[in-house]
């Protein structure tokens, strides 16, 4: 029976308890794949959990893991503003050394050389700071987790460089007994290098080392991320000596039913002009918006198509960014959200008439199911993860086949009055987070009473 969702300051009556690790996305915030997922599952645990299960969101705090009582937004948390402006202040006064300039002070980054780097180092400072701040406030900010025998525990957040909490869990497993568990977005990183950042590359790789070999099981957002994860092990027994547990679930499509009910689309998207195509992503070499552009080349004005891209400036990227600014259509139909929360995000989902999907790889692709659940027609590139997740509800084109993706995109604006399936006619397609997190609830303790014993 399910009973009212618990508050996480009685989470020690509960027999069974499943922890969701979200550090980064309720720390740092931001509206990238990941963290849209960490955040959906966080959001919704409570929801999940029933009389004798709990299912409760941790992050780590420096000195110990915490389960913070405010829903997770989009935001960076208060004093991670503060350690960022701090790293500035040290670097304008010449009191740390400078990011590389691939960097572009965006993210936390380990040098060349391996070790931590300044902004790591204030990172890991900060994560004590807030554990110590918790520790004093009590349950007014969040609650300390004590661990038990029998706890489960997920990482489901992209902290690659956290060497500090994976230790804790290391020797929480071996003392306390807890069942470990790593969700696996993808294996780019390792297994197609070339579409990744250099340093994305090295602190996957390290992570992935260091988890792989201690981790009871392994969670996927997808079959086809799941086939690659056993695919790399098994041509990498030296990793990995003990049998490989894994299971996969469905993302959800929503972006949150607070958001789906309340506000306004902002007027900069609803003014948007003509048919308007969206594509949903952060800018870098694997989403392949060149492909994109080369298709809108090749669409006429008199087709008054236009184009909306959502997504960060990520890396390498810098061709595709001076190209999207110098378009003679920037401004017209041509339009780049570089900075979008989920609010903004569901608007341009609200306002779009179309979704394209033009990646390489993906390990799910989540703006497929976003854009399915809005209704919305959506062509993505012919690659085998998109055909598991949007099956026959997608129309699909060669990746790099510019000329089809614009054919696509006109046969779908010349019927535009026929709206991809509504999502009651699609099913489990799309689920919603809270069908997700049910389904990744359901999944994570299948698999562990597989991977550690004890009651499924």
């Amino acid at each position: 029976m399910h009973v009212r969702p618990p508050v996480v300051s009685k989470l020690e009556a509960y027999p069974r308890r499943l922890f969701v690790e979200c550090t980064h996305t309720y720390l740092k915030g931001g509206s990238d794949g990941i963290r849209r997922v960490a955040r959906g599952l966080a959001n919704q645990c409570r929801d999940v959990s029933t009389d004798d299960i709990m299912l409760v969101p941790v992050i780590w705090g420096g000195i110990g893991f915490y389960a913070p009582r405010a829903p997770f937004g989009h935001g960076p948390h208060p004093l991670h503003k503060l350690a960022t402006k701090g790293v500035a202040l040290f670097r304008r006064f010449g009191l740390a050394p400078k990011s590389h300039p691939a960097d572009n002070g965006a993210t936390s980054h380990t040098p060349r050389g391996g070790g931590l780097s300044f902004r790591d180092k204030i990172e890991q400072a900060f994560y004590v700071l807030f554990g110590i701040l918790a520790s004093i406030s009590g349950p007014l900010m969040a609650h300390r987790v004590r661990f038990r025998p029998g706890d489960i525990i997920v990482l489901v957040d992209a902290t690659w460089d956290s060497d500090a909490m994976l230790n804790a869990l290391f020797s929480a497993r071996h003392k306390k007994g807890i069942c470990l568990g790593v969700m696996v977005h993808d294996l780019f990183p390792l297994t197609a290098p070339e579409w990744c950042e250099e340093k994305t590359v090295g602190s996957f790789g390290r992570w992935f080392h260091r988890v792989a070999p201690n981790a009871d099981f392994f969670i996927t957002n997808s079959e086809a991320t799941r086939r690659s994860l056993h695919d790399f092990l098994a041509d990498h027994p030296t990793i990995r000596v003990q049998p490989v547990r894994s299971a996969s679930f469905r993302l959800g499509s929503d972006l949150g039913r607070s958001l789906a009910s309340t506000g306004d689309t902002p007027a900069s998207i609803s003014a948007l002009p003509g048919f308007v195509v969206l594509a949903v992503g952060t800018l870098e070499p694997r989403k392949n918006y060149e492909v994109l552009l080369d298709a809108m080349d090749k669409l006429s004005l008199a087709q008054s198509v236009s184009l909306l891209i959502v997504g960060k400036v990520g890396w390498s990227c810098q061709s595709i960014v001076q190209r999207i600014a110098q378009h003679p259509l920037r401004g017209t139909r041509i339009f780049h959200f570089d900075d979008a929360d989920d609010g903004e995000l569901l608007a341009a989902y609200r306002r779009a008439d179309c979704l394209v999907c033009a990646s390489w790889a993906e390990g799910f692709g989540l703006p497929i199911v976003e854009g399915l659940f809005h209704g919305l027609p959506v062509i993505a590139s012919d690659i085998a993860v998109f055909r598991e997740i949007g099956e026959d509800h997608c129309r699909y084109f060669p990746a790099g086949d510019a000329s089809g993706l614009a054919q696509q995109i006109l046969a779908v604006a010349r019927e535009q009055s026929k709206r991809a399936p509504a999502r009651a006619d699609i099913g489990t397609l799309c689920p919603s987070w809270l069908e997700s997190t049910r389904q990744f609830k359901d999944a994570t303790f299948a698999i562990a009473a597989d991977a550690c014993g004890g009651q499924p």
